[in-house]
């Protein structure tokens, strides 16, 4: 694991726990999506921290919550960066429920 990675991967866990607190919600959001803007952090992602899931999982919930996207702009971005790793996007869609929308 490079540098980068061992360096984010508290600030990643830190901030799903800040995920749940309603009044720090905007800067957790704003933490991962920058995290998230680095193809190599995506994977950090996929795994769930001990006692709840991680931001992929929980991504849907909050975005269904969140109504106006224009409201949640980090919450909107995080979802597209996330939406661009493969892994993830596949544990979206699982079983090929989903067809690509462009042809491989």
């Amino acid at each position: 694991m490079s540098e980068a990675s061992d360096a984010s991967k508290p600030s990643r866990l830190q901030a799903l726990t800040l995920l749940r607190a309603p009044a720090l919600r905007t800067g957790a959001l704003g933490l991962l999506y920058h995290l998230s803007m680095e193809r190599a952090h995506r994977p950090l992602f996929r795994a769930a921290p001990p006692g709840g899931p991680g931001a992929a999982a929980a991504l849907p919930a909050l975005l269904l919550a969140a109504g106006d996207l224009r409201a949640a702009p980090e919450l909107a971005a995080l979802a597209v960066n996330l939406s661009l790793d493969d892994a993830l996007a596949a544990a979206r869609a699982p079983r090929a429920r989903m067809r690509p929308a462009l042809p491989s």
